[in-house]
């Protein structure tokens, strides 16, 4: 695409719109852009390479809670939703070293929803980030 397509504004319809907003939502998005498929196995190829093929039965468990919720031989020793995880970690006032208190008090995100504004200033160190 050359650089006179790209245009100033951001555009709905735009792909390069769609990505930039995606990209600045997600800062640890990753993104593997190549000119055909064949680039892109390629591409996939040489990152995998020095790596392990995954467990199969490994993978099919990940985010699925077990009943006593601890996976046998898992490095996290605990299964979480990554998505409920990332969604407590954008809320306002969340901070990187409050939210494991929070997933540490509270099960689940109806729990935190619930939870006395006192209870909720306890665990996020005060008054206003709680209100937040």
């Amino acid at each position: 695409m050359p650089s006179n397509d790209l245009g100033d504004d951001i555009s709905p319809t735009s792909i390069i719109s769609k990505l930039s907003c995606l990209s600045y939502s997600f800062l640890g998005l990753r993104l593997v852009w190549s000119h055909s498929v064949h680039a892109t196995a390629e591409i996939f190829v040489s990152l995998k390479s020095n790596q392990d093929e995954p467990d199969e039965a490994k993978a099919i468990r990940v985010g699925v809670p077990s009943e006593d919720g601890i996976i046998e031989n898992d490095v996290r020793a605990e299964n979480y939703n990554t998505a409920a995880i990332e969604f407590l970690r954008r809320l306002p006032g969340v901070t990187d070293s409050i939210y494991r208190s929070l997933m540490d008090e509270c099960k689940n995100l109806v729990e935190l929803a619930v939870l006395p504004v006192e209870r909720l200033a306890e665990l996020m160190g005060g008054q206003k980030p709680a209100k937040m």
